[in-house]
This record gives C-alpha cells, sequence and structure tokens, in this order.
C-alpha cells in the first residue's frame, strides 16, 4: 500500500508543479474563456503594502488568474454542473429543448429597469428633434427595436421563470411614445411575431441571443429600402427573397453558448440563413448607426459588404465607431454632425434590454457639435 500512497502524492506533486510550468511557459496552448474577464490589479511590493496584506490579498487574486491550465478547470468544473445539476452562468437562462436565453431580455421583459413615462417622453422628444433637422438636411432617419427572443418565444421557458409580460416596461412605453410621432419605427419584435406561426423557433438560434441570420437580412433589407426613399433607384439594394435552414452557425449565434464555458460542444439545431439578391444597378450606401449589437451583427453577412459603403460609420453605444475590420476609435475623435451629412440614412437601432439608455445620448452630443460648429 506503501508504493500506492507514494504514487498518489508525487502525482498530485506532479500536477501542482505543471499548472506552474504552464502559467510561466505556456507548454500547451488553450483556448480563452468565452465572457469579459478582468485580470485582477497588483500593487508594488513594499513594507507598507506587504504589513498591511494589501500586496498578499491583490497577489492572491492575481496568482488565481494566472493560474496555469486554468481555462481548463473552470471547463471542467462548468461541465460538471451543466451535465449533472442543469446549472449553467448567472447571466445565462438554461431552457427547454436546448433553448438559451439571456437574462437581460427576460428581464426587461418582464418590467426590469423600466424607465418613468416622463423620462421616455422627452427623449423622444430629443429623437424627434433630431429626426427633424436631418431630413430638412435630406438625410433619411430611422429607429429600429430589434427582436427580443425572451419576448418571442418564452414557452421554452421553465416554470421558475415568467412567461407573461409584466408592465410596464420600457418596450410598451417606447412604442406608444414613438407612435404619436413620425418617426419611422421598424419593430421587429412584431415582425417576428407575425411571421411565427410559420417560422416557429427558427427565427432565433437555439444556442445564442441575437436573431438568426434570417433576422440580419431583413434588417439590411430595411434600411436600404427606407434609404432608398430619398435616392430612387440611386443605391444598391439587397432583397430577402427567402429562406434556408443550415447545420452551419455565425459567431454571434454562439454568443450564450460559448459563455457557459463548457468542456464538450453545446448541442445546436440548424440555423436559419437568408437568400438575399443584390441590386445590379447603383451605388453602396453610406450607413450611419448608432446602437447596440444588433447593427454589429450584419457585418456577419457577406452581402453586407456589397452594399454598405466603407465610408459609411457604426457608433457602438455612441461609444465607439466600429470599422468594417472591427477595429475601434472612440466617438470623441470625430463630429457626428459632418459624418450625418455625407450619410445616405442615419439608423439609431436597440434591442428590448437596452432601452433603458436608449437612445445612449446620441441626440444630445449631436446638438452640442451642431452649436459648436455655428459658434465663431
Amino acid at each position: 500500500m506503501k508504493w500506492l500512497k507514494n504514487i498518489f502524492f508525487f502525482g498530485v506533486l506532479a500536477a501542482l508543479l505543471m499548472t506552474i510550468v504552464q502559467a510561466r511557459y505556456k507548454i500547451i496552448d488553450e483556448a480563452p474563456l468565452s465572457g469579459a474577464y478582468n485580470m485582477p490589479d497588483t500593487v508594488p511590493l513594499s513594507l507598507n503594502t506587504w504589513f498591511s496584506g494589501e500586496f498578499q490579498d491583490l497577489y492572491s487574486a492575481y496568482y488565481e488568474y494566472k493560474m496555469g491550465f486554468r481555462p481548463t478547470f473552470i471547463r471542467l468544473h462548468n461541465e460538471f454542473r451543466f451535465r449533472l445539476f442543469n446549472k449553467g452562468v448567472p447571466h445565462v437562462i438554461l431552457a427547454r429543448e436546448n433553448q438559451l436565453y439571456e437574462w437581460m431580455y427576460w428581464g426587461h421583459f418582464r418590467g426590469y429597469l423600466a424607465q418613468p413615462v416622463d423620462t421616455v417622453r422627452e427623449r423622444v422628444k430629443r429623437i424627434q428633434e433630431l429626426k427633424d433637422h436631418l431630413e430638412q438636411s435630406g438625410v433619411p432617419f430611422m429607429v429600429i427595436i430589434g427582436a427580443n427572443k425572451a419576448r418571442y418565444m418564452p414557452e421554452y421557458l421553465r416554470a421558475n421563470y415568467g412567461k407573461e409580460e409584466v408592465l410596464p416596461n420600457n418596450y410598451k412605453t417606447y412604442l406608444s411614445a414613438l407612435d404619436s410621432t413620425d418617426i419611422k419605427v421598424v419593430d421587429f419584435n412584431q415582425v417576428f411575431l407575425d411571421m411565427k406561426p410559420e417560422m416557429g423557433k427558427k427565427m432565433f438560434p437555439n444556442s445564442g441571443t441575437h436573431w438568426s441570420a434570417y433576422g440580419m437580412g431583413l434588417c439590411l433589407d430595411s434600411i436600404l429600402s427606407y434609404a432608398n426613399r430619398r435616392n430612387p433607384e440611386s443605391l444598391k439594394q439587397a432583397r430577402v427573397r427567402g429562406h434556408y435552414l443550415a447545420d452551419s452557425t455565425l459567431p454571434s449565434d454562439l454568443d450564450l453558448a460559448d459563455n457557459l464555458n463548457l468542456l464538450l460542444p453545446y448541442p445546436l439545431n440548424s440555423n436559419l440563413f437568408p437568400e438575399i439578391e443584390i441590386g445590379t444597378s447603383g451605388r453602396k450606401t453610406r450607413i450611419f448607426a448608432i446602437g447596440d449589437s444588433f447593427y454589429w451583427n450584419l457585418y456577419q453577412l457577406d452581402e453586407f459588404f456589397e452594399v454598405a459603403d466603407t465610408g459609411g460609420h457604426y457608433w457602438y453605444y455612441n461609444r465607439s465607431e466600429v470599422h468594417f475590420d472591427n477595429s475601434k476609435v472612440p466617438v470623441e475623435q470625430l463630429n457626428p454632425v459632418e459624418i450625418a451629412a455625407h450619410s445616405d440614412i442615419v439608423v439609431i437601432i436597440s434591442t428590448e434590454a437596452n432601452l433603458d439608455t436608449f437612445p445612449f445620448g446620441f441626440p444630445k452630443d449631436f446638438f452640442r457639435s451642431l452649436a459648436a460648429k455655428k459658434q465663431p
């Protein structure tokens, strides 16, 4: 029995040493964990930081973060929790038939962070002022509300999650306020619900919260069609003529499955893709979009680059401009007034989960830049 104890002891010691070697030399490549993980801060070693305990407390967290094989250990831990106890991570809801939902989208469907009616009306008033200014300058403006998976198909949620809409919520409050204006609004929640009898659960990937490639195609079609109303037959169009299922994925189809950080692949359904017809005449459209990741999704469509001009702009949450190669620059370095003046259309896009901060301060920043431009 002594030899067995020795084998166990030296085996454990070797495993501990391997984590140190891996942390220092990265002898085995490991895929990074999905999601947002921030490296813990440290402080320089000194007499003060040592005797106060600050250095030890911070370095302990830092060392744990840098430990060798950490991603593999976390994936192994998550795999056991998922397979044995049907447990995931806090922001991902595990539902029936391998459907995944993001908690924030379900939360807003249930009235989470509902804004006061007066606040919403004031924001919509500013959007109306922006729309009026742009269209007086000949630039079309529209608002797009992206589809919410939890609103579209709550029936797959398990019994411990409410499946009924809770009022008030930002989606219904904004719709009411926008209905009293002449702002062009495309509400993909309603578009998807109208298509549900035919399309069922296929409008969303089972493994993600973003819309399917088919939904992205419908969004692109809507933007270009509205832009073209001021430029008849002068802009290329991308008409969605049909759809098909394929056993393939776009990166955004896997966002929630990736966030589970499992060791084994998550079960995937076939995904819905658009059949897009590109117009043969006209030039590419200069789109100026401000909003959340549902517009960024369009970058995954090959057809997007056939119809969107590289001179267009996308401001992610009105914080960073995302270029076609996915590089970013802070929007503070750019002038929204000048960009809008040279655009074929301005779009503000948001899903229900982000309506509490909609329209992301863009109208305020736009008019501030406009006032600065008018000063001598």
